[in-house]
């Protein structure tokens, strides 16, 4: 079961996001927090490569907008806390 997912709205964002999947994953492991990380991009999933063995999928808002990135990550979320 997953604790929490975290949600990561990235338009724009793929050079900066990539660097923090693995240190976000591993503070929340060093925690205790068993976590998926969502990045939320138009465009997804080609614009960034996932670390290999993170917890972390791409999803596609249905448009462009901060607002729709965080109702995608919402609904794509499987965490008891989002």
């Amino acid at each position: 079961m997953i604790d929490l997912s975290v949600v990561l709205p990235a338009e724009g964002e793929a050079a900066l996001v990539a660097p923090l999947l693995p240190r976000l994953h591993a503070a929340l492991a060093a925690a205790g927090c068993r976590a998926e990380l969502l990045v939320v991009m138009p465009g997804a999933p080609a614009p960034l490569a996932l670390p290999d063995g993170l917890p972390a999928r791409l999803v596609a808002p249905p448009a462009a907008g901060y607002g729709h990135a965080v109702a995608a990550g919402f609904r794509a979320a499987s965490g008891a806390w989002v």
